[in-house]
């Protein structure tokens, strides 16, 4: 059986491809958190390496509140 790929642009139309019954996918626990569809099962993959979350901004434009933005997802990632 050959594979296909379906492009998407938005993670809204990957699960509506999903929920119609055009593929699978594979995403960070977290989408299960943010988008939960009826009819979409989540399953954590049990032999592949966590996911790194990364925050990013502008070398030269350190924004306000930044050290209690990292506090906050750390501790939220961490289960905190």
């Amino acid at each position: 059986m050959g594979r296909t790929f379906v492009d998407s642009t938005d993670v809204d139309s990957w699960l509506d491809a999903i929920a119609a019954g055009q593929g699978i996918g594979i995403t960070a626990s977290a989408t299960a958190y943010h988008h939960p569809r009826p009819g979409i099962f989540y399953r954590p993959l049990r032999d592949c390496p966590p996911l790194q979350v990364r925050l990013a901004w502008w070398r030269d434009s350190r924004p306000v509140g930044v050290s209690d933005l990292v506090a906050e997802v750390t501790a939220l990632y961490a289960g905190g």
